[in-house]
């Protein structure tokens, strides 16, 4: 799959091009919608692990120690912030993860709301030492039996380095997943937001394409995404965001906007109509097309595909 650059950043928040497979390849578009779910429900996993510790200033002793050193508040601060705004409740559980013995602790701040988003102190963990590794698997059961119940729910990953336990994170996502598929739980979506220059892009990869031909589908009676291919996990770096609905590119809300659309391609040729439009555009064009003209509501965009 290769992610192909927004034509229109305000409207389309990704592209996603898979590969030809008998003269055909197949396109996901994401629509920029700003507005949550219903139901929704949120999580915020801070990495509490040693390397982390220069971003949050805590390697500088206390007395020489200035705010703004510490680059990790406001970050919080302001995903917390935009991530309540989306939530039905005007919370997000907030943990930090990979604390404690070989990274594979996690230590809870709290059930954030608007209130405690204005007073936390965000400096790195309290109860637990930082970690002296990157363990995902953990934070990744806590939030799976904490959303277990919810129809719709999204956790945001923040990570500076490698993960150091990838092939379990791998196995307990496949093993949610089938829950997934079995209509056990509802729309789970992780995102893991990578920062500094020591990020493993393709560790992030290698989990954002875990469940390509795995075969898991929402079932066709789902609430969200009924019918549609698993896709439970993306990621962003943090250089390259230049808004916060940047980790959002491939979250599907499930919600249609009441106008038309035609797609078309690079011949002219119509490919979809709709009288409504899906938060996610989903369809197939011959393999090598250049791009696709998206019309909707008095406005073109010419969407590349390469």
């Amino acid at each position: 799959m290769a992610r192909i650059n927004s034509a229109d950043d305000q409207v389309i928040a990704a592209v996603n091009v898979y590969d030809p497979d008998k003269g055909k390849q197949h396109v996901e578009i994401y629509l920029r919608v700003e507005s949550g779910p219903e139901g929704a429900r949120f999580g915020l996993g801070i990495d509490g692990s040693a390397s982390m510790k220069g971003n949050f200033a805590a390697d500088i002793p206390a007395l020489f120690r200035k705010p703004e050193q510490n680059i990790m508040q406001p970050v919080v601060q302001k995903l917390c912030g935009f991530l309540r705004g989306l939530s039905s409740d005007d919370k997000v559980n907030v943990i930090y993860w990979a604390v404690g013995k070989a990274g594979g602790e996690i230590e809870p701040v709290g059930i954030v709301d608007e209130a405690l988003e204005q007073k936390m102190k965000i400096e790195g963990p309290k109860t637990k030492n930082w970690g002296p590794g990157t363990q995902l698997a953990p934070p990744l059961k806590y939030y799976a039996d904490a959303f277990k119940d919810e129809k719709w729910a999204m956790v945001l990953f923040i990570t500076d380095g490698e993960i150091d336990d990838l092939e379990e994170a791998k196995k307990l996502s496949m093993e949610i997943g089938r829950q997934c598929a079995a209509g056990k739980r509802g729309y789970l979506k992780l995102v893991v937001v990578g920062v500094g220059k020591e990020v493993n892009e393709k560790q992030l990869e290698e989990l954002n394409d875990m469940f390509e031909g795995s075969g898991l589908a929402f079932p066709a009676t789902a609430k969200f995404c009924a019918g549609e291919d698993l896709d439970m996990w993306d990621y962003s770096l943090a250089s390259d965001m230049k808004s916060l609905w940047d980790v959002m590119k491939e979250v599907d809300f499930g919600i249609t906007i009441p106008s038309t659309l035609k797609i078309l391609d690079d011949k002219g040729s119509q490919i979809e109509a709709m009288d409504e439009i899906p938060m996610k555009l989903d369809f197939e064009v011959r393999a090598g097309t250049k791009n696709v003209t998206l019309e909707f509501a008095s406005q073109t965009i010419v969407q590349p595909l390469t």
